[in-house]
């Protein structure tokens, strides 16, 4: 049993990285805090009596230290996934990733070896997600179609989920048609759904759902959406044009 072997949590400081660190803590395990900001993870590590470890994604090999597994929590995701489960199919060190990102859960699902266990998409909104697909597929044998809504409560958002969300607006949309990833214009699909809090604009997003809860049900076509406010008919007009907007944006912060 893995319970309390060493381990280590890199993206420590940031938002996520520092709820997951406390709550570790209050369950009795120590994690090595690892990420680029060695002050930050002295000052973290300091608080919660942990030690820590200052490294690039790509120059972990030195810095996993004597650690079974590393739990990713930096993103965005497709910049840190593929460093890190490199590093740690070096080290044979297990992985694990919070990504909510298609591209990135793909090429975890698709890692070949027999010597660590690489898991992406393991935070709560995936997970939680996909349990609940998996119990309603299984009360409706051989269904065809699967809708998602999600219907987020959050307190908050990282500057590194702010990131992935941007990356994900520039591919534009995507939904999952006999089994397989289809490209569609954002918004496509847009509807008024009926939610426990009112009235709501189902927007139809690109998100890991559609490939882990593919991989769990075996349902072939699935549609994962997200609820806005805005109304239905002014969110067909405006977020088409969210991708251009999107990939500006990230070229801009490139720049910055």
């Amino acid at each position: 049993m893995f319970t309390y072997k060493p381990w280590m949590l890199y993206g420590a400081t940031g938002r996520t990285g520092t709820l997951i660190a406390e709550r570790a803590v209050a369950a009795g395990h120590r994690p090595l805090l690892a990420g680029r900001d060695a002050g930050r993870l002295r000052a973290l590590a300091g608080r919660l009596d942990l030690p820590w470890v200052a490294a690039a994604p790509d120059d972990l090999d030195r810095a996993f230290g004597d650690s079974q597994l590393v739990l990713l929590a930096a993103g965005p995701f497709e910049s840190t996934s593929r460093p890190v489960l490199d590093a740690s199919l070096r080290a044979g060190v297990h992985y694990l990733d919070i990504a909510n990102e298609i591209g990135v859960i793909e090429r975890v699902l698709q890692t070949r070896t027999e010597r660590i266990t690489a898991m992406p998409a393991v935070g709560f909104g995936t997970v939680a997600s996909d349990g609940l697909a998996r119990q309603v597929a299984d009360q409706v044998p051989g269904a065809g179609r699967l809708e998602i809504a999600i219907l987020l409560g959050t307190a908050g958002s990282s500057a590194g989920a702010r990131a992935s969300r941007l990356a994900v607006l520039a591919g534009g949309g995507q939904v999952r048609r006999d089994g397989r990833l289809v490209r569609t214009r954002l918004g496509y699909g847009t509807r008024s759904l009926t939610t426990p809090v009112g009235v709501r604009t189902a927007v139809p997003v690109p998100t890991g759902d559609l490939v882990v809860s593919y991989h769990t049900t075996a349902i072939p076509d699935i549609t994962v959406s997200t609820m806005m406010t805005l109304p239905a008919a002014a969110a067909r007009v405006v977020l088409p044009a969210l991708p251009a907007i999107a990939r500006t944006g990230r070229r801009l912060s490139r720049l910055s």
